[in-house]
């Protein structure tokens, strides 16, 4: 492989003028103040509170000649104490991912980190978010043939042990069939790790389109050897979206049934992951991929000029064993279901104003038993030539199903300007009547934040002060708890 890669280099050199070309980007995060601790769970808020120091720099850069391309990524990272006791972080300084890759078509050779993601990623989603400190990149071989309607992948590589994804070997191939927007694809997707049992996963995928409609989707069976047995499980993810006369109508399906899965298996949520802010600190459905069956149905559309409505539902539950016929997600408490439903309307209004408004709901008996109700709230007017004005406001009002029936309600209003010229300004304001929470992490959470656009757009200054309720970051079903912050943030982003 390397005599391969090495001659495909040689010949990308060859096809191509000489000329270089750089390109990067830079990010910083500087945080100081304080958070929760969680080795002080016994006290009050603020007396659980410990000193936060957090820095991160990520500089990356790829260079390319002709078609050939190399990069990497220098970090510098010093998490903060509790990330170091809670999730298990350590300082790191170096190159922590690099690559080779040359191209000569129909071939493409990678050497080093890749991300990969086939199908609907029920065979293998391999990709990394700094912000969930999720990374299942692989760090091997990667080859691709690219001859349209053929497309052919092979690859190998073993992933960093991290909080979420430990040490794993993967081996899979793909063959894709695909040509004007219609493809079928099958993948074979082998993990094998003294983290994981070792797992074997088998999938077909397909995307058919035909005028107003499109049908998708993927099927993947899975093996599991855990010595001296031998498990198997399924998953199927379908979907089909039809668009005419302005409308789009969203209809999706999943049955995720594998039994066990590995961290390479992400497949599509079939929810809606982010919403209003509040409800991201109020513990969000976070997907259960080995055992999760549900659906969402969306409609979308113009009713008339300027005024564009959603309508949505979702619903997703445990597998119910007693069931017959196609897996469905059930209301039973002990099967944990989740409900969701929610209307929205966004209005254009006369000299470039507009109002948006949602008003929905949730239910989910699993850690929590919560029934939720929100209004969210944006009015977004001009203000002096190019300057702009966003008023904001959210309010959730939460039934504990399991504490009694208990009541109480959250509260967001904010204000942002935008100059139009780079340099924006937000003011913050959120506050609760959970007794509960307010002995974690307070009850009322103010903060500033300002940013500023540098270099034409290739710098962005950003600085947060205040405090930051703590709650959940969620990426592809994968969520971390953050805890709560109160001080100071400065985040630098560059575009070299």
């Amino acid at each position: 492989m390397l005599l391969l890669l090495a001659g495909l280099c040689g010949a990308a050199l060859a096809a191509e003028p000489p000329a270089v070309t750089v390109e990067g980007s830079n990010v910083m995060r500087y945080d100081a103040g304080e958070e929760v601790d969680s080795r002080r769970s016994d006290l009050d808020y603020p007396d659980n509170l410990g000193a936060r120091r957090f820095f991160e720099d990520r500089l990356r850069l790829d260079v390319y000649r002709g078609n050939l391309r190399v990069g990497g990524r220098f970090l510098y990272f010093r998490p903060s104490a509790e990330e170091k006791f809670r999730d298990g972080l350590t300082d790191a300084t170096g190159i922590d991912k690099r690559y080779l890759e040359a191209a000569v078509e129909p071939i493409v050779l990678r050497a080093g980190h890749f991300s990969e993601l086939w199908g609907h990623g029920l065979a293998l989603s391999s990709f990394e978010n700094r912000d969930i400190y999720f990374d299942s990149e692989l760090d091997g071989f990667r080859a691709a043939l690219n001859s349209e309607p053929l497309f052919v992948t092979f690859l190998r590589g073993t992933s960093q042990e991290g909080r979420f994804v430990k040490k794993a070997d993967v081996l899979g191939v793909r063959v894709n069939v695909r040509a004007q927007g219609q493809g079928v694809g099958f993948s074979h997707v082998r993990v094998d790790s003294g983290a994981y049992p070792d797992t074997r996963v088998s999938a077909i995928d397909w995307r058919f389109a035909r005028g107003p409609v499109t049908v998708y989707g993927e099927r993947a069976w899975n093996k599991t050897v855990v010595e001296p047995a031998i498990s198997k499980g399924h998953a199927t993810y379908a979907g089909t979206v039809i668009s005419a006369l302005g409308w789009s109508l969203l209809a999706e399906y999943k049955d995720y049934d594998y039994g066990s899965a590995t961290p390479f298996q992400n497949p599509a949520v079939v929810y809606r992951e982010t919403g209003p802010r509040l409800l991201q600190a109020r513990e969000p459905h976070v997907l259960n991929i080995p055992d999760e069956v549900g659906y969402q149905v969306e409609l979308s559309g113009h009713v008339v000029p300027g005024t564009f409505v959603t309508l949505h539902r979702s619903h997703a539950s445990l597998h119910d064993r007693a069931q017959g016929g196609l897996p469905r997600p059930t209301l039973k408490q002990k099967h944990n279901p989740f409900v969701e439903y929610f209307a929205s309307v966004e209005q254009s209004l006369p000299l470039e104003r507009s109002v948006f408004l949602e008003l929905g709901g949730n239910e989910e008996s699993a850690v929590v038993w919560h029934r939720r109700h929100w209004a969210w709230l944006r009015v977004t007017t001009p203000f002096r030539g190019g300057q702009q004005i966003e008023l904001e406001g959210e309010g959730v009002w939460i039934t504990d199903r399991a504490r009694d029936n208990r009541k109480y309600r959250d509260f967001l209003v904010g204000l942002e300007w935008d100059n139009g010229g780079g340099l924006s300004l937000a003011l913050h304001h959120e506050f609760a009547s959970d007794e509960e929470l307010e002995k974690r992490e307070g009850s009322n959470w103010p903060s500033v934040e300002t940013a500023l656009s540098m270099g034409r757009g290739q710098h962005r200054l950003s600085l947060f002060y205040g405090r930051e309720r703590g709650g959940y970051r969620c990426s592809n079903g994968v969520c971390r708890q953050v805890q709560p912050f109160t001080g100071l943030r400065v985040t630098l982003e560059s575009t070299l």
